[in-house]
């Protein structure tokens, strides 16, 4: 019996890529160094923005992973949802969760600050029972810490809780804190990397995941 279902936000709920792109993209420019089209950037994100930052340089230019950092950071502040927006079908499925009585939360990657604003901006006050992004000191994905602490918080164990993802990471994070990883085929990464990583289960769309639970699938 789950009682609990805990979703990846980039990738999973939203998507957010041209976004963190177009910040990314910014503080490049900036700096006078090229760009990199859109979609290549399924594979810069999803371990914490340093990581997004330094596979973005030029492997000669590491030097400035601080100084592009900060401009990004600039940028994103006044743009972290000009085009980021749910995937289709995830509304509908939060709702219906909700009305299942499940508890929801969000654990990202994400700075902290941006996985609360952006999520609490694009969906209904109180879907969610918790929202954690990255926060100093603590450890990031695929270190299962923040997901432990999370089950505790909402007063479930590992086999009540499902962690939702569309990355390696995020199949790895669940995995290694216990619970069940449901990986989405919609996100950046894609099937194969779910697969590789070993999720649990694999789901082309959202509304799948309510087979996965009890209760009326109409």
């Amino acid at each position: 019996m789950y009682n609990a279902v805990i979703f990846d936000l980039d990738g999973t709920l939203v998507n957010t890529l041209e976004d963190i792109a177009n910040s990314v993209n910014a503080a490049l420019h900036q700096h006078r160094l090229q760009s990199h089209p859109v979609t290549s950037y399924r594979l810069r994100v999803g371990d914490g923005t340093r990581a997004l930052i330094e596979r973005s340089l030029p492997t000669d230019r590491q030097d400035l992973v601080e100084s592009v950092l900060k401009a990004q950071a600039a940028f994103y502040r006044d743009h972290f949802c000009d085009n980021s927006a749910p995937y289709p079908g995830i509304s509908d499925l939060l709702t219906r969760l909700k009305a299942g009585h499940l508890k929801l939360a969000v654990l990202s990657n994400k700075p902290d600050v941006y996985t609360r604003t952006l999520t609490e901006r694009l969906f209904p006050s109180g879907t969610f029972d918790l929202i954690q992004g990255h926060l100093e000191g603590v450890p990031l994905k695929p270190d299962p810490t923040s997901l432990v602490d999370m089950l505790s918080k909402l007063n479930v164990t590992p086999d009540q809780a499902m962690y939702v993802g569309d990355s390696g990471v995020d199949i790895q994070t669940g995995k290694r804190a216990g619970v069940y990883a449901v990986g989405v085929a919609w996100g950046f990464r894609g099937p194969e990397e779910l697969e590789l990583n070993g999720c649990d289960t694999l789901i082309h769309d959202p509304i799948e995941l309510l087979h996965l639970l009890p209760g009326p699938k109409g």
